[in-house]
């Protein structure tokens, strides 16, 4: 049975909706244009190889969960297929830089909405701990964000959505710029 992620309450990539999301609606989104609803955001393109038809390359998407103590952190799902694999025919699992840019793109875009700003990542680790394997769906979860003296640093785990079994690990570092608006 296929699983209706938006009915697991995740935004698809290919809708720009981002503004009108409840999290993020009180945000200054000045000098930027988000509000074109023929756009489908650039990483949609970069994830998926260039492919645009969600019927062939599975669904993207996110949305905003809390963790234990209630602070909100960032999920991205990716259901995958064969062109995020490294292997030659025939081809089973999934690609490490697949997962490490999806990984990459889940610890900026929480950096950005978390501080309110684009926050220049200085150091990014993963791990691959387990293989995914091609059709599964891989979501990658923010799972703790620590702030201190301008320094953003995050760690997040990759897993076969609707698992707890981790399959890799990342850990990011970024600068958060003083904020010149006000």
């Amino acid at each position: 049975m296929k699983i209706n992620y938006e009915d697991e309450g995740y935004t698809p990539f290919t809708q720009n909706t981002l503004g009108e999301t409840e999290s993020f609606k009180d945000l200054n989104f000045k000098g930027f244009d988000i509000g074109n609803d023929d756009s489908v955001p650039g990483n949609y393109y970069m994830m998926n190889a260039g492919f645009a038809f969600k019927d062939d390359i599975g669904f993207s998407g996110w949305k905003v969960v809390k963790d234990e103590n209630g602070h909100p952190r960032l999920s991205l799902i990716f259901e995958t297929s064969w062109y995020h694999s490294v292997q030659p025919e025939p081809r089973k699992y999934i690609g490490g830089p697949f997962r490490c840019a999806i990984g990459d793109y889940a610890l900026g875009a929480s950096a950005l909405f978390g501080n309110r700003r684009f926050c220049p990542m200085t150091e990014l680790k993963v791990t691959y701990e387990k293989a995914v394997k091609i059709g599964e769906c891989l979501e990658t979860l923010v799972t703790d964000v620590d702030i201190e003296d301008n320094i953003c640093k995050q760690e997040a785990i990759q897993r076969v959505y609707g698992t707890d079994e981790i399959v890799g690990r990342l850990w990011s570092t970024h600068i958060i710029p003083d904020n010149k608006d006000g």
